[in-house]
């Protein structure tokens, strides 16, 4: 028993024909490598291929990113001169409006100041006359207590 289990089994000689068929395995084996390989380069050269696809995408799309940003600026600017305009127009056109109303409150300050001096004046020479009037029934009077 110990020595079926220390001793190997023997192995009967390869035959001749394993040999050609070894190296006809070692050919096939050859030509899948060389098939891998013209495969790999194919797929390399497509993949080169769309990397430059997306680098001239991306090119295009920076592009219009820049153009899209220079003719937004454009707009920007033209709406903001546009609304500086309109505020300065504004801006005229209430002071014009402000001028004109302090123009009507001059006018009517110096009416309401003729009137004033007018009133005044009348109301001067009404005491006035009242002041005469006074003198002169005192006077009257003095005259006819002494009388």
């Amino acid at each position: 028993m110990t020595e079926t289990s220390t001793s190997q089994p023997s192995r009967p000689p390869p035959p001749a024909e394993l040999h050609w068929g070894i190296s006809y395995l070692r050919e096939d084996i050859q030509d899948l490598r060389q098939d891998l390989r013209n495969e790999l380069r194919v797929v390399h050269t497509r993949i080169d291929q769309t990397n430059q696809r997306l680098d001239e995408f991306a090119t295009a799309q920076n592009n219009r990113l820049d153009q899209t940003g220079k003719d937004l600026g454009q707009r920007i600017d033209g709406v903001s001169l546009s609304l500086n305009n309109r505020i300065d127009q504004l801006g005229k056109d209430l002071g014009q409006r402000i001028d004109e109303t302090n123009q009507r409150i001059d006018e009517k300050y110096e009416l309401l100041a003729k009137r004033f001096d007018s009133r005044f004046s009348s109301l001067v020479t009404a005491m006035v006359a009242i002041g005469g009037l006074i003198v002169s029934l005192v006077g009257v009077v003095i005259v006819m207590v002494k009388g």
